[in-house]
């Protein structure tokens, strides 16, 4: 009897509203079957509080020998154990992180690896679906029609954490997107350029064609793929995700009859500094100033303008 994988979506309702959250479980052929993982999901964590639990949380195995452990993609801030598969520390980020955990037994040399989404949650809790997501569609299109006569390009902007330790680099690390189930894969080392402009581009003849442009520096990404086959229907919901390197951008967005989406299409909130600027003069006179974009569907505001003698209204996007 072969290993058996299911997904189960479950939810939880108060007086204040619902939480839901997305499991899978593996299901062994018997209690003898040899090496398996022993865990099906990892509970959220909160920033900045420490992430244990009675009895601890641990990613570990069922029936190994002398197994070590390893992962990569962990939330800056949490620690695993490497002979227990225990997790702890504290988060020190809140988003998304692709988790791949890996187990090696030493008396078969049998390994496991298994992907998780870790998920940091602010301290106040909630779900994922409230935390802002780093990236702003400014414009992004599906064009559907004969299979492998399709393309999907876009243009987005994001925020990515720039320190030493955690920025992307293009020879160690990988860049993906990912619209539905179709995924523009760029491994490590496959970007050419420099921080103002990584680029790559299918070789001629080869299809489907596909191109991506990276800017660093600027935190742009533009992408387009052509003689493509798309599995997808518009109007309609599609999942689109960034990683890159170690951080990871998804959203649920809604493309219109013509295939077009952007920010404001998202279902989850969209927010990036897109600009800003330091002034340093003397004490009391030094400024700062920021451009900022944010898109949330049940965000609605107004602001009193100053620039004539009497004050008008003025509505923000929403």
């Amino acid at each position: 009897m072969p290993r058996w994988r299911a997904t189960s979506s479950i939810s939880a309702t108060d007086s204040q509203g619902t939480i839901t959250s997305t499991l899978g479980m593996i299901i062994a052929p018997s209690a003898t079957s040899h090496f398996y993982w022993n865990v099906f999901s990892l509970p959220p964590g909160l920033l900045g509080v420490p992430y244990d639990r009675q009895p601890p949380i641990t990613v570990a195995t069922v029936n190994g020998v002398n197994v070590t452990y390893s992962a990569t993609g962990l939330p800056p801030g949490i620690l695993y154990n490497t002979l227990t598969g225990q997790l702890t520390g504290t988060p020190t980020a809140v988003g998304e992180f692709d988790t791949l955990f890996t187990a090696t037994s030493a008396s078969t040399l049998e390994v496991l690896t298994l992907q998780f989404r870790f998920v940091i949650l602010p301290a106040t809790g909630g779900d994922i679906s409230s935390v802002p997501v780093n990236f702003w569609l400014t414009k992004e299109k599906v064009s559907l029609g004969v299979d492998g006569e399709e393309g999907w390009k876009g243009l987005l902007l994001f925020n990515a954490d720039r320190r030493t330790a955690m920025r992307f680099d293009p020879a160690a690390d990988n860049l993906s997107l990912s619209l539905g189930t179709r995924e523009l894969s760029f491994p490590a080392g496959t970007l050419t350029g420099n921080t103002n402009s990584l680029h790559y581009a299918t070789p001629s003849g080869q299809v489907p064609i596909e191109s991506v442009k990276l800017s660093l520096s600027k935190q742009s990404l533009q992408w387009k793929s052509s003689r493509d086959t798309i599995a997808a229907t518009v109007p309609g919901q599609q999942n689109v995700s960034l990683i890159l390197g170690s951080q990871s951008y998804r959203t649920t967005v809604f493309f219109d009859e013509r295939g077009i989406a952007n920010a404001f299409s998202s279902l989850r909130p969209c927010f990036v500094l897109a600009k800003g600027s330091l002034k340093l003069r003397s004490a009391g006179l030094d400024s700062a100033t920021f451009g900022m974009l944010l898109s949330n569907a049940s965000f609605s505001s107004s602001c009193i303008a100053t620039d004539s003698p009497t004050p008008k209204r003025r509505k923000l996007w929403g």
